[in-house]
């Protein structure tokens, strides 16, 4: 399902990628096979709503980022590139809006951390340090103010319009958000704590600053 949703968005919606690359109408390349896939699905009909996937250290083939932002992984020795996940095909399908109805506006701000619990179950399960990605401004802006940040990597590059190139120190990114948005902390390692994958360290939780009600759809 997550290729399938990929190929509605990527191809059909957004018009980023040929549908005729795609005939079986499922959009994948060469790193699906070195990656963790996270699909966020409407229980009420069973319906795929978003995707994200979590592409794993390999040792030739490397990140999707350095297409974008060339010798990134190891400039500096930064980001580890044996233990850097990158964080990649991120999307929601326009579907959501119909799915949802009339709730769509106060659902659709929280919906991406559905897939960033996935992410986040996924990093701890295979113990990696740090994380990249190539982010859209807009959802850059929203992840922050849930407390989520990453550092920017240079200027805005032109990927399907513009996007940011950014990383983080994987302990660091979840000590903040605990910091600021306990809520937050607590929703997104949901996963992780249930599959036995948290650290001990990390299974304090402070009070909330806000309140922010989660819910799916």
């Amino acid at each position: 399902m997550c290729f399938e949703l990929r190929h509605q968005v990527y191809c059909v919606e957004r018009e980023f990628e040929e549908k005729s690359d795609f005939p079986d109408g499922r959009e994948c390349d060469l790193f699906d096979r070195h990656s963790i896939h996270v699909l966020l699905i409407d229980r009420t009909n069973g319906e795929a709503l978003g995707t994200a996937r979590l592409v794993l250290p390999h040792p030739t083939l490397g990140h999707p980022i350095s297409s974008v932002a060339p010798g990134m992984a190891e400039r500096g020795g930064v980001l580890p590139p044996m233990r850097t996940g990158e964080i990649s095909r991120f999307c929601l399908s326009k579907s959501i809006r119909k799915s949802l109805g009339r709730d769509a506006a106060s659902f659709l701000p929280f919906l991406p951390l559905g897939l960033i619990q996935g992410v986040i179950t996924a990093i701890y399960e295979h113990r990696l340090t740090h994380v990249c990605a190539v982010m859209e401004p807009a959802l850059l802006r929203l992840l922050t103010r849930l407390g989520i940040h990453f550092n920017p990597w240079g200027e805005l590059v032109d990927h399907h319009g513009l996007r940011q190139p950014c990383w983080s120190n994987f302990d660091v990114l979840m000590d903040r958000m605990l910091d600021e948005r306990a809520d937050v902390h607590q929703y997104c390692t949901t996963g992780a704590r249930a599959a036995g994958v948290l650290p001990e360290a990390v299974t304090r939780q402070r009070p909330s600053r806000r309140e922010v009600a989660f819910a799916s759809p």
